[in-house]
């Protein structure tokens, strides 16, 4: 993950981790928590603060907006004005998923968006269609032991939603709870 910061006339704000005065955490999963754990202000939506077990101080900076990313439970994008419109996102959805309602679009004069698939011409199928083709494996099974691996936070969830849909109460990590 590149390390980055968005000057506002205030602070620094880092994005993703422990650069800077104000930490932007877009988003609970490990990968976006880089250094951040030691910092003591953020930007961020509370649900994303308490499932990465972070105890620290909200903060709200003139000019700076959080809009819907649509990835997990309290991911965020930050607006940020500071004489151009600087938008940064982690990892956002633009289409529904079983949980969550899409990334709202934002228009803004810089993007900066943490990208995992940044392969040109790559494009997923529906999410309907991937839904429909896992529960069309799961009764293909008939009933066999199936082990699906996922993060606990956010396709663990869509996983045990289809499983459940099929008429399967699965087994989750005791630990975890996915």
């Amino acid at each position: 993950m590149v390390r980055l910061a968005i000057k506002h006339k205030d602070a620094i704000i880092g994005c993703d981790c422990g650069l800077g005065d104000v930490c932007f955490l877009s988003h609970a999963h490990k990968d976006h928590l880089n250094g951040v754990k030691r910092k003591k202000h953020f930007i961020a939506h509370p649900s994303t603060l308490d499932l990465a077990n972070i105890n620290a101080h909200l903060v709200h900076l003139d000019g700076c907006k959080m809009f819907e990313a649509g990835h997990i439970l309290g991911s965020k994008q930050l607006y940020v004005e500071n004489g151009k419109a600087v938008l940064y996102t982690g990892d956002m959805r633009y289409r529904e998923s079983l949980f969550f309602k899409p990334a709202e679009p934002v228009h803004a004069d810089v993007l900066l968006l943490d990208c995992t698939y940044a392969i040109k011409g790559l494009r997923f199928p529906p999410l309907e269609e991937v839904y429909e083709n896992i529960k069309r494996w799961i009764r293909q099974m008939n009933g066999a032991n199936l082990l699906f691996g996922a993060y606990r936070l956010g396709k663990a969830k869509e996983i045990v939603r289809l499983l459940n849909e099929e008429g399967i109460s699965p087994l989750v990590d005791a630990e975890t709870g996915y």
